[in-house]
């Protein structure tokens, strides 16, 4: 598909030669944060030229992010990609000035808006560099044995860049409503009144770290200000896939065939601390010999898959808990005391009854970690967006979930075998995901500062879909073939408290539908919308919109 692309971007490139060789450098997309779209979006700017170049790094400290707004230089790194356009003649190795360069650094969903936005304050406090990444050998992540080492000039090109563009699992207004929670302290309420739990403070300072308890990794706290303007571009809905793990004998612990479906309450339970051994989810029970201790791995709480989690599952209206401080969540696994983190990192035993140990909820750092840490450990429960980089290395013990009875990747759930090959790929159509079945699942997308960032961001949207295949399915791609939306459903927007986005606070849910006949929600999408009611866009929403004289959609309205 992308030669074929390729092939067809060909006499479009040739008849803009000249153009392209006036404007040197005229396109420069400097990115940062989510794994989720990191490989799509990487295909789909190599395949916007038949001359591109890319080059690729899965290791850490090649490409780094600083950020000095708290007075320190505290930086991110991770996996990385560059891809560039020669201007001319040129070669990938030779050219100086290429027509375009594009590149992407692997962090998460709010630093990656936190690094977006302190680098449009007036003195910018958030830089990437790719000085040591120059020079070097590619990685292969997303174009394979095509991938060149990177040029100097490409690497300091990028550098000297300012960053315009983040991809998140989460809004903008989600991710500083998660960094204001983050920084409030325990006990207290973030923006909100009353003991409610998704304003409850988690303790943590400006500055300070979310540290793993499986590694030395760490997740910086840095607090940032939203812009007065920023674009939202959707690029694909993306599923949580839970999953378990057991190297228990055949019937013992996870290790049960009857296990298939997991309810939100008892994963709310499980998420809090409630519930710690393996038999809570076997139908009908199992003898006391079969039931064993569970160990649940938890996200840092900045993560865009933690408050995906966090605020579909236990921190709702109905559980009011959550996986770190909640109303109804148990004295002993609450994780502050004081007005500091309790455990930080997280490591929180759950006694039973008689003191009788009913196993454990441990932190992790980054999605690689959180699956890698499941897979190893027997009788674990972890949870990650579905992506098939991801899920790659799954072994044989372990299983995916449905929850509430909807599978989140294929169309009729078997045994839970996560798809590892070609013939299995196949099988995941996202179907209950599209029919808004499925309840746990976000809108990926890149958010952008300035006119330039924005136009480059929808024509990745556009590309990134048409690689996300039957063969590669790593999300459901939000455009269609015609450019028009392929998604039919939506989440309810809202204000989180105390978060100021916009001159009026005033949530929209539908202004990013592409394409006709979406009829009267027409306001420019604004708002959280992490946990918000699942609505069908074209029923729903709309009728909402026609019927009461709106604009905006069905908001203010939350799980």
């Amino acid at each position: 598909m992308k030669n074929l692309l390729k092939a067809l971007l060909i006499p479009a490139v040739v008849l803009c030669a000249l153009s392209v060789n006036v404007h040197a450098q005229s396109t420069k997309f400097n990115a940062i944060g989510s794994s989720a779209i990191f490989l799509e979006v990487g295909e789909a700017a190599y395949s916007k030229s038949a001359a591109s170049c890319a080059w690729s790094t899965g290791t850490n400290g090649q490409v780094v992010a600083t950020d000095t707004s708290t007075g320190s230089s505290l930086t991110d790194t991770g996996a990385a990609w560059v891809v560039w356009v020669p201007s001319g003649t040129n070669t990938c190795a030779t050219d100086a000035t290429p027509s375009a360069v594009y590149g992407y650094l692997q962090t998460d969903s709010v630093v990656g808006n936190r690094c977006l936005f302190n680098a449009q304050l007036a003195t910018p406090k958030c830089s990437i560099s790719y000085a040591l990444a120059a020079g070097t050998a590619a990685a292969g992540k997303i174009e394979g044995a095509s991938e060149v080492s990177l040029p100097a000039s490409v690497a300091a090109s990028l550098t000297g860049t300012t960053v315009n563009a983040a991809g998140t699992d989460i809004r903008p207004e989600d991710a500083k409503f998660a960094t204001t929670r983050a920084l409030t302290p325990c006990g207290s309420t973030s923006g909100g009144t009353g003991s409610i739990a998704p304003f409850l403070g988690l303790g943590y300072t400006n500055g300070g770290d979310i540290l793993s308890f499986f590694s030395s990794s760490k997740f910086h706290v840095i607090n940032f200000t939203l812009p007065a303007t920023y674009n939202v571009q959707p690029i694909g809905l993306d599923p949580m896939v839970v999953t378990i793990n057991s190297t228990e004998a055949a019937g013992v612990g996870f290790n049960n065939s009857l296990i298939k479906t997991i309810t939100r309450a008892q994963l709310a339970l499980y998420l809090d601390g409630s519930l710690g051994t393996t038999s809570v989810i076997v139908p009908g029970g199992v003898t006391a010999s079969a039931n064993k201790p569970t160990t649940v791995m938890v996200r840092e709480p900045l993560s865009g898959t933690y408050n995906t989690m966090e605020y579909n599952v236990p921190n709702t209206s109905m559980m009011q808990t959550s996986q770190d401080v909640g109303v109804l969540q148990p004295a002993s696994q609450v994780n502050c005391s004081g007005t500091v983190p309790a455990s930080n990192p997280m490591a929180i035993s759950n006694t039973g009854t008689g003191g009788g140990n009913m196993g454990w909820r441990y932190r992790t750092i980054g999605t690689g970690q959180e699956l890698a840490e499941t897979f190893a450990t027997n009788n674990a429960l972890g949870y990650s967006f579905w992506g098939v980089s991801n899920f790659a290395a799954a072994p044989a013990t372990a299983r995916y979930l449905m929850v509430d009875g909807q599978d989140p990747i294929e169309g009729t759930y078997v045994d839970g075998t996560i798809p590892t090959t070609t013939a299995q790929y196949a099988k995941v159509t996202f179907s209950n995901l599209a029919n808004g079945g499925y309840p746990i699942w976000s809108l990926v997308r890149l958010v952008t500062v300035g006119a330039g960032a924005k136009a480059v961001a929808h024509g990745l949207a556009l590309a990134a879909g048409t690689f996300s295949t039957s063969t590669h399915p790593d999300f459901l791609a939000y455009y269609n073939s015609k450019g028009g939306s392929n998604i039919t459903i939506e989440r309810s927007h809202f204000a989180p408290p105390g978060i100021n986005f916009n001159a009026t606070n005033q949530p929209a849910n539908n202004g990013y539908v592409a394409g006709p006949g979406y009829g009267a929600c027409t306001t420019a999408e604004a708002g959280g919308d992490v946990g918000g009611v699942i609505l069908r866009i074209v029923t729903v929403d709309q009728a909402y919109c026609t019927q009461n004289g709106s604009t905006y959609g069905i908001i203010n309205r939350r799980y």
